[in-house]
């Protein structure tokens, strides 16, 4: 009997097989022989095809469609997306490495003018009260409550870049000072930051009779675009600022996001409201556009060739609603840009229904009515360019006063590869079915639901994608860790909560987990971290909904049940309270733990 070996079939015979298989088989292929290996790296439409079909999200620079990589930088990356999965779907996914970065951060005000008593007021809090974190794991932009935008490299913790405006901004409510900002990554080394602080105008601009009373002044927002060039360096990490445009924005928006040439924002109607329920806009270099089709929005997402909105019909229905960004060369048909230092107005002479056409309004049902909060929602979305994609929405439902026992999470699936019109494939209504469920069939969405576990102090968190969520809380009675002997700086795995950087010195007892001696102290503990997928969720029944004497807090104890506690190995110890935000970034594997005391922990579930 003779036997033939996969590299002595055909090749058309042997892609015919390859077609039909997934990431992990292509990947097992392409290493067997050196030939094999280097058939598979001339056909990138195999690599395209399983990658989609795997959901994977590739350690590559997030703004280019994937089609722009070569065959072999889509292999590299699937392999090291898949081994990164293998890991994150274990029952206790490993700790690869980790990095403790204490506060004060080395070189933190060290760009900054010293002798300027706020920056020793803003508190630890204050400075990372806003902050995006690049999707490599080794960045994280903050801007503080004093207006101080600062980049942080992960892997030293060093302070790469402080920059001050002079600028002062808006506060809404009790006092606090509202800064909308997006960053768009464009790679390892380059962004493009879009920040909109809200200043008082000169004096001389100032209506005569006022006084110097800030809430008596006219408040003017700007927009501000950069240019960020990040250098990880071999010795000190380095980011430079390169502003690109100054825009006076008619009023502060109260959330926006940047693509491209694109920035898309939402208008605040309240003063002290961050999200106001009106039209978005959109601003490309020279104009303000706005697309009468839209819905009033609590919240936009930008990315190269197209921007979804989260709209509110008259009904109060939630919808959402993609809008097609036109042509590269329809773009640059358009006027050039004006000087950075320069406002912008509206330019009349843009087309606006051909230039940027509705591409679909999808509603969002649920099988008791209006019982979704748009206000606390995320637009979750893996850019890969003009390929078979989804957009999933995870947003809050089942409000009882003010209890949340749910996310309601939509996926709705997207084919960017066709002509705008078909985007979206369509059904008909169907009168054998019940409202529900023909929105559902109308756009094939999928409806899931995650109900949180038992005594979580915050909500599960989506990661980017829509796909993953991350979840922490802490076990009652967890003895208090020994201390290490000593505290440096920077540390791999266990975190030092009780000693300062100088090796020995107790910390500032500003955090009640730090003060030594204390009898009504908190004692630290150990925090948990938990992922898992949504794959494994059911659909919504709307029959369990309609059931009599329903009861959506008994429900919620039932459904939380329905995913396993992927625990993440980490060893982190503190207060319960302490923990001020996590964030996952699917890409790279990293998990950064931020806390009110300002220490950040990086976790890395993967390898670079």
């Amino acid at each position: 009997m003779v036997t033939i070996t996969l590299d002595q079939l055909p090749s058309g015979l042997l892609l015919e097989i390859c077609g039909y298989l997934g990431v992990d088989g292509l990947l097992a292929i392409s290493q067997v022989n050196r030939l094999l290996r280097d058939l598979l790296s001339s056909f990138k439409s195999l690599w395209l095809h399983a990658i989609f079909q795997r959901e994977l999200v590739l350690p590559l620079a997030s703004h280019r469609p994937l089609i722009d990589f070569t065959p072999d930088e889509l292999r590299a990356a699937a392999l090291s997306s898949i081994r990164k999965e293998g890991n994150l779907m274990r029952d206790k996914p490993t700790l690869l490495s980790a990095t403790y970065i204490h506060w004060p951060y080395p070189g933190l005000n060290s760009q900054l003018d010293r002798r300027d008593p706020d920056l020793h007021s803003e508190s630890p809090e204050d400075t990372i009260w806003m902050h995006l974190c690049h999707p490599n794991g080794e960045w994280v932009f903050t801007v503080s409550k004093m207006n101080v935008l600062r980049v942080i490299h992960l892997s030293t913790g060093i302070v790469a870049l402080e920059e001050r405006h002079d600028i002062i901004p808006v506060t809404l409510g009790a006092s606090i000072p509202y800064i909308a900002f997006a960053v768009d990554f464009m790679g390892d080394q380059e962004a493009m930051l879009a920040m909109v602080v809200t200043a008082h105008r000169d004096a001389s601009s100032v209506p005569e009779g006022s006084t110097n009373d800030p809430s008596t002044q006219i408040n003017t927002p700007m927009l501000r675009v950069f240019l960020v060039k990040l250098d990880a360096g071999s010795n000190l990490p380095i980011v430079t600022l390169h502003e690109q445009a100054q825009h006076c924005l008619p009023i502060t928006p109260a959330h926006l996001d940047i693509a491209g040439d694109h920035v898309a924002y939402v208008e605040s109607t309240e003063e002290e409201k961050w999200y106001g329920e009106s039209t978005p806009q959109i601003l490309r270099s020279h104009s303000f556009l706005t697309i009468l089709e839209l819905l009033p929005s609590v919240q936009v997402s930008t990315f190269q060739e197209y921007f979804f909105s989260l709209g509110i019909s008259p009904e109060h229905e939630i919808v959402l609603q993609v809008v097609a960004f036109p042509p590269r060369d329809a773009l640059m048909s358009l006027s050039p840009p004006p000087h950075p230092s320069t406002s912008i107005g509206i330019d009349k002479s843009v087309d606006i229904s051909s230039l940027y056409p509705l591409a679909a309004s999808v509603v969002l049902p649920t099988p008791t009515g209006p019982t979704l909060e748009p206000t606390h929602a995320a637009i979750c979305h893996y850019y890969t360019g003009q390929n078979p994609n989804c957009i999933r929405i995870w947003i809050r439902d089942h409000y009882v006063g003010e209890w949340s026992a749910c996310w309601s999470i939509f996926t709705i699936p997207a084919d960017f590869s066709k002509p705008i019109s078909q985007w979206f494939h369509e059904e008909s209504f169907d009168p054998g079915l019940s409202v529900y469920q023909n929105h559902l069939r109308r756009f094939s969405i999928r409806h899931q639901q995650v109900f949180e576990k038992a005594n979580l102090s915050h909500w599960a968190v989506p990661v980017a994608p829509g796909r993953r969520f991350i979840w922490w809380s802490h076990p009652q009675n967890t003895p208090e860790p020994s201390p290490p002997p000593s505290s440096p700086t920077l540390t791999e795995t266990l975190d030092p909560f009780s000693q300062g950087d100088d090796g020995g010195s107790p910390v500032e007892a500003s955090d009640p987990m730090q003060v030594q001696g204390s009898s009504n102290a908190p004692v630290p503990t150990r925090l948990l971290f938990f992922t898992n997928v949504i794959d494994g969720l059911p659909l919504v029944d709307e029959n369990e909904y309609k059931q009599p004497n329903f009861d959506i807090l008994q429900y919620s104890d039932q459904a939380a049940g329905r995913y396993a506690e992927l625990e993440l190995e980490a060893s982190i110890y503190d207060i319960p309270s302490s923990v001020y935000s996590v964030d996952m970034e699917e890409s790279s594997g990293t998990v950064i733990v931020m806390r009110t005391s300002g220490h950040i922990n990086v976790l890395r579930y993967a390898r670079s």
